[in-house]
């Protein structure tokens, strides 16, 4: 795999078991024949968050074992406890003067704070999320995919998984009928019902907490489409 700093995408991986295609994927490739060619014997550094067993279990199986199998290609999953320690050896790397090939990374599993600083710095490759082959299959009009951190992606980063977010409550003291439907009520439930709500604090690690607490921001300001 051609050594340039790229966003992690499961779904490239994925795409290297898929079709052809004879349109320009991506700088430096005319088709994603070519992509494969290059990649053919390689090994692709992937720094991802290494908290849950089951991702990373997914991830090497589901994915390294056919890049292994049908391409000779090695997937090295380097795990991480915060996205920001991929970004800041990136940046060390720009700063030591290593560019191109000779950086250690190669994907990123990045979260849109993350993506903004690196795109900010001109330090992604790119566009090429739209030529994947399997892109044809993302909605690239859904704003939740052509924007991260509410900043335009331009085809320098590509989807390979969605998430919901959920609340869990104790059917056995509260009533799934009484249960608040959006965030005015949730404040009004934490009033009537005072030390018996809690959320992972936000911060690094805590990325749920920090999810809660933007999507508050989102609705008691009126809305998220103001803000894109």
């Amino acid at each position: 795999m051609i050594k340039q700093l790229r966003l992690f995408v499961v779904t490239l991986f994925a795409l290297l078991f898929s079709i052809t295609s004879n349109a320009e994927v991506a700088p430096g490739f005319n088709s994603w024949d070519d992509v494969v060619a290059a990649a053919k014997g390689g090994q692709v550094n992937v720094y991802m968050w290494g908290g849950s067993d089951a991702i990373n279990g997914f991830v090497d199986d589901f994915y390294g074992v056919p890049l292994k199998n049908d391409y000779g290609i090695t997937l090295n999953r380097v795990p991480l406890k915060g996205t920001v320690d991929a970004v800041n050896q990136v940046l060390s790397e720009k700063e030591a003067g290593v560019t191109g090939d000779n950086g250690n990374i190669d994907l990123i599993w990045i979260n849109g704070e993350n993506f903004w600083t690196l795109k900010q710095a001109n330090l992604l490759y790119g566009p090429f999320g739209e030529g994947l082959p399997n892109s044809q299959f993302v909605a690239w009009d859904n704003p939740a995919v052509n924007l991260d951190f509410g900043r335009p992606v331009e085809g320098m980063e590509s989807p390979w998984s969605s998430a919901q977010f959920h609340f869990m409550y104790d059917s056995a003291r509260s009533n799934y009928e009484d249960m608040p439907r959006n965030y005015a009520e949730l404040g009004m439930w934490i009033k009537n019902n005072p030390g018996r709500f809690t959320y992972i604090r936000p911060g690094k690690g805590g990325f749920v907490g920090t999810r809660f607490v933007k999507q508050i921001f989102f609705e008691v300001s009126g809305g998220h489409d103001q803000w894109v």
